[in-house]
């Protein structure tokens, strides 16, 4: 079972966009965040290490 919502379904759901209106935010602005966090989060799991794979230390010297 899927618990996360599509970007699209985010701006379309009335609860949240009464939310927005309730915080000031406005649809436009609400969307570029939506937007954002989709890339930043496809981005991210595009990128993290493979199972089994360790992370590797920027500040560790190089063997």
């Amino acid at each position: 079972m899927d618990l996360d919502f599509t970007v699209s379904e985010v701006l379309d759901d009335l609860m949240i966009a009464q939310l927005n209106k309730a915080d000031g935010i406005s649809e436009r602005s609400f969307a570029q965040l939506m937007q954002s966090a989709a890339r930043v989060r496809s981005f991210g799991a595009s990128h993290a290490p493979r199972t089994g794979e360790a992370k590797r230390d920027p500040a560790a010297t190089p063997d």
